[in-house]
């Protein structure tokens, strides 16, 4: 890749990228925090059936992103790949409204997610090429930063506008935000792909990089106690008595927490190394667990803050997971590598969404939040060992 077109994308194709996140997560979160209650106590579905639609939504999110990543090496072109995912997403968010049953929402979801794991390892390459290994943590700490703030302004609009809008009309309204990240994307976004031609030779090299491997393979342990936001808010709801319409107001300050802490950390772990940042977050995630499992708080309180600390880990989580690929990986097959990446946590949030709900349901919330606490802790200490800081 030439030098020239880097340092021209640089981060103003991650601050466009990061725009176009934004508007495109509007119109995801005006959707997503209502999900678990409109399946639950609309169209009566159960815990379990909401952890079979996250389990197999999420899965296929990850699992997409294995083909997309590499044929987006292979044909050294990432942004029609991500213009497709996005407008996978886009398209299918407004057919939520006429969702009768629980396998319509099942469907749908589904599909949604297709369209992320079609765009995802693209456009996290694209991120990854324009800017150099040493400021992968900052650019991708911008690059959530951006994101969440859309997940911020998406539930906010929700919590605006459900009260007139009612669940089917709010999805249908969430397409207006994603229409305009696909023009923001196909307008201003910088094609930025390696120069080399990426052949079997360079991805059979990825799979061989051991140190990579490793931290493909803890991630995958560590998605395994990875239950998604949605408990929280069922948590919220089903523990804590909140009810529907200020499940928005959670959503919002779990999406405030993610946006502040963004760049702190991607900066943070610049400095002391993104493997000792990566074990931070994942005690934020067992501390999120404990203190749902004890709340001295209750409430509304209660649920806010339970926002707060989970909204801290995840803002962490999903910046510094993807900044270690360029830390790891010095060929140009990031893309590939991303796919790797993907196919491990694809397995374990499958494996943590459906082992959540069906401990939720059959135990209780205590049993399926001290498995995740557990194994998540075991992972905290483990992560530093494995991504250290490049020498030099």
């Amino acid at each position: 890749m030439k030098e020239e077109v880097r340092r021209k994308a640089g981060m103003r194709n991650v601050i466009t990228l990061g725009v176009v996140s934004f508007l495109n997560d509007v119109s995801t979160e005006m959707v997503r925090p209502m999900l678990p209650t409109f399946v639950i106590n609309v169209l009566r579905g159960t815990t379990a059936n909401w952890g079979l639609i996250e389990g197999v939504s999420e899965f296929l999110s990850y699992v997409l992103r294995i083909p997309s990543g590499i044929l987006s090496d292979m044909l050294r072109k990432r942004k029609p790949l991500a213009l497709l995912g996005y407008g996978i997403s886009t398209i299918t968010k407004p057919f939520l409204a006429l969702s009768t049953k629980w396998t319509h929402v099942l469907l749908l979801k589904s599909v949604d997610r297709v369209g992320k794991g079609i765009r995802t390892a693209p456009r996290d390459a694209m991120i990854a090429e324009s800017v150099k290994g040493e400021k992968a943590g900052r650019a991708f700490g911008i690059h959530r930063t951006l994101d969440q703030a859309g997940a911020v302004m998406g539930p906010f609009i929700a919590f605006m506008l459900f009260p007139m809008l009612g669940y089917r009309n709010l999805f249908i309204a969430s397409f207006i935000p994603g229409l305009l990240a696909l023009l923001v994307l196909s307008l201003l976004a910088v094609e930025v792909a390696p120069q080399k031609v990426i052949g079997r030779r360079e991805i059979i090299n990825i799979v061989r990089n051991k140190v990579l491997l490793l931290y493909v393979i803890i991630s995958a342990v560590f998605a395994c106690s990875l239950y998604s936001f949605s408990y929280v808010l069922i948590y919220a709801n089903a523990i804590l008595g909140i009810p529907d319409r200020y499940l928005n107001l959670v959503f919002i300050v779990l999406n405030i927490a993610h946006v502040i802490i963004g760049i702190p950390m991607g900066i943070l772990a610049d400095k002391i190394g993104i493997g000792n940042g990566l074990g931070i977050t994942c005690l934020l995630l067992s501390l999120t667990s404990f203190f749902m499992i004890k709340n001295p708080l209750g409430g509304l309180s209660g649920a806010l803050m339970t926002g707060v600390l989970y909204g801290l880990f995840q803002g962490g989580y999903e910046a510094l997971s993807r900044a270690a690929i360029p830390v790891l990986v010095t060929s140009e097959a990031k893309g590939s590598a991303y796919a790797l990446l993907s196919l491990a946590i694809a397995t374990g949030t499958a494996i943590a969404n459906i082992l959540m709900g069906f401990l939720w349901q059959r135990y209780g919330y205590n049993i399926a939040l001290y498995y995740s606490l557990s194994l998540s802790t075991i992972c905290a200490i483990i992560m530093p060992l494995i991504v250290k800081r490049p020498k030099g």
